[in-house]
């Protein structure tokens, strides 16, 4: 598993007290696990926020990039198609942008893929075929792992129909 970047909260340009985002204080360093897709884009963040949990979706322009050893916001992509009907906002046959996989609860892998919605989300690997995948980012076992996602913060997995 990739070592996470640091990045610094610089805020927005609002708020009270020097405080923007009521999740980060202004000016502290944080983990940052990934960037993941947002309206078509990749700028969604996960980071660790002031609680100690890690805030999903926060706009990476409210940070500053510090240090990122092993490249979690700069992974590359492999391209997949939809082979099976899967719940949520897949259409079979067409190709889709992956980042990464994580091993479900089961043990079975699931692929993070920027799905109809213009979002990230995590479906069943068997949902799709790899059709590109230059630099293995979907090899189980070598490929970019997000940091055991589901199993951190039980986001509910999709399923093929």
């Amino acid at each position: 598993m990739r070592r996470p970047a640091a990045v610094r909260f610089v805020g927005n340009g609002q708020g009270e007290n020097g405080k923007s985002d009521p999740n980060f204080t202004l000016g502290r360093v944080y983990p940052a696990y990934f960037l993941e897709y947002s309206r078509g884009r990749r700028s969604a963040l996960h980071v660790s926020c002031d609680g100690g949990t890690v805030f999903c979706g926060a706009p990476l322009e409210r940070f500053e990039v510090i240090l990122d050893l092993d490249g979690a916001l700069t992974t590359p992509e492999a391209v997949v198609r939809c082979v099976k009907p899967a719940r949520g906002s897949l259409t079979p046959g067409r190709m889709y942008r992956a980042l990464g996989y994580e091993r479900g609860r089961d043990g079975s892998p699931v692929y993070l893929v920027e799905d109809d919605s213009g979002r990230s989300q995590f479906y069943p690997a068997q949902c799709f075929e790899i059709l590109v995948d230059h630099q293995s980012v979907l090899a189980v076992g070598s490929g970019i792992e997000i940091y055991a996602y589901e199993r951190l913060f039980c986001r509910r997995r999709r399923q093929c129909g």
